[in-house]
């Protein structure tokens, strides 16, 4: 069928013609919405497409969404559904009532919106069809979902701000920098934080492409530099204030274990997740698994501190639902051991460089052992080729970043260096 100009159905006598022309509600808005004339027999009905665009993308010879509107493939699809629709319906009505009732066409046209077959496609909406899909696809679960969680979080209080509903039609590079701009002030977010969600903002609009939602890729272009705040390891003083610090709490009890052990065998925290006792070899003294990121297969020494920790608490125990907390956790166990001394931050906000002063604690996170286990070898000269047999690292490149020394102890060092010569 043709979706432009004017549509005419001829039927068996030849005598009835109903003409179906689409138009915007109100030319000189910025939005506007998306109407369908059908005219018969020198009456004529005005029915809602329940769908809007802006003017300046709206084909007034073609009736339809022009090819540079960001979802014109969305809506020229959904404009076309919905006059098959119409159109079928008044050939229902020929073939029983030998004429097309406007009026009653009008009723089914609402009886169609209501059961949902034209709606608005929300951003919201997206999200959470691109959730489903990746929990049904891919098989994603808790801290992923999380993640994504938390996006649709900042589009809800996006919206709230706006005081408007975002439909997929609504997302264009404009919206978009306003959202970013709304992560900084809303939110107070860094440029790591904001470079995330809009890393996040990307695979949900990659896969709105990919299902011909929207038809290109412009909002690729909204996107953060990616500026870590500051990193650090563990010293080995710091190390041995939580190995002497015994906590009351039954919470402290636990995150203390887990985290010496994490310290002890850098193992990633996503792979502490699925420790299993089969992946625990103590009579080999050997930890062997398969890594969740990169696939790689390594196999973590059991040094004495871990033995030890291994014979008194279950580590296996740990599992993803305890993320959140246990972050919260290693900070209070952290701050209690008395890892509070003053370090600079430095972070990036809307590209500008911001120092401030924090107790360690404070920039302790999961994956501060890691890093903290890496550190600590490098520092007693082990190679990185053997280092990354244990980590799981592909190259050492990658493995030089996690290398995070204390200023304090670095000058320290080369003290004592240039003291013996």
């Amino acid at each position: 069928m043709v979706y432009w100009n004017c549509l005419y159905l001829h039927f068996n006598n030849g005598l009835n013609l109903v003409k179906i022309n689409r138009y915007l509600a109100h030319k000189n808005k910025e939005q506007t919405n998306i109407i369908l004339s059908i005219s018969n027999r020198g009456k004529r009905v005005k029915i809602t497409s329940k769908l809007s665009i802006e003017s300046k993308y709206w084909d007034s010879k073609k009736q339809r969404a022009k090819p540079t509107y960001f979802n014109s493939v969305y809506v020229n699809k959904t404009l076309n559904k919905f006059q098959d629709f119409l159109e079928s319906e008044c050939v229902k009505q020929y073939e029983q009532f030998d004429e097309v009732n406007l009026d009653k066409l009008k009723v089914k046209s609402k009886e169609y919106h209501k059961h949902g077959k034209v709606k608005k496609f929300t951003f919201l909406t997206l999200i959470d069809e691109f959730i489903e899909f990746s929990i049904k696809s891919s098989g994603i679960r808790g801290n992923t979902i999380r993640t994504y969680n938390g996006f649709r979080k900042n589009i809800e209080d996006f919206e709230l701000n706006r005081k408007k509903v975002i439909t997929v039609n609504d997302i264009n590079n404009e919206l978009l920098l306003s959202f970013k701009m709304f992560l900084y002030e809303h939110y107070d977010y860094k440029d790591g934080t904001v470079h995330h969600r809009l890393k996040i903002k990307n695979i949900i609009l990659n896969y709105a492409f990919k299902k011909k939602y929207i038809d290109n890729q412009d909002y690729r272009d909204v996107m953060v530099k990616n500026r870590t705040t500051t990193e650090i390891a563990l010293t080995d003083s710091d190390v041995l204030k939580i190995i002497n610090y015994i906590p009351q709490r039954r919470k402290l009890i636990h995150t203390r274990y887990y985290f010496l052990f994490n310290i002890y065998s850098g193992i990633r925290i996503s792979d502490f997740i699925n420790l299993t006792k089969e992946k625990i070899d103590l009579e080999n003294g050997l930890i062997k698994l398969i890594t969740k990121k990169g696939d790689s297969d390594i196999t973590i020494p059991i040094s004495k501190q871990m033995k030890i920790i291994l014979d008194q608490f279950d580590v296996t125990q740990f599992k993803e639902s305890l993320l959140s907390s246990y972050s919260v956790a290693l900070k209070d166990l952290c701050k209690e051991a008395g890892i509070v001394d003053l370090v600079v931050e430095t972070s990036y906000k809307n590209n500008k460089r911001i120092e401030e002063y924090k107790p360690k604690y404070k920039l302790v996170s999961s994956h501060t052992a890691r890093r903290t286990f890496i550190t600590r070898l490098r520092q007693r000269s082990i190679s990185d080729s053997e280092i990354i047999k244990v980590t799981g690292h592909s190259n050492d490149l990658i493995l030089r970043r996690y290398t995070k020394i204390d200023n304090a102890e670095a000058v320290s060092n080369i003290k004592n260096i240039l003291d013996e010569m």
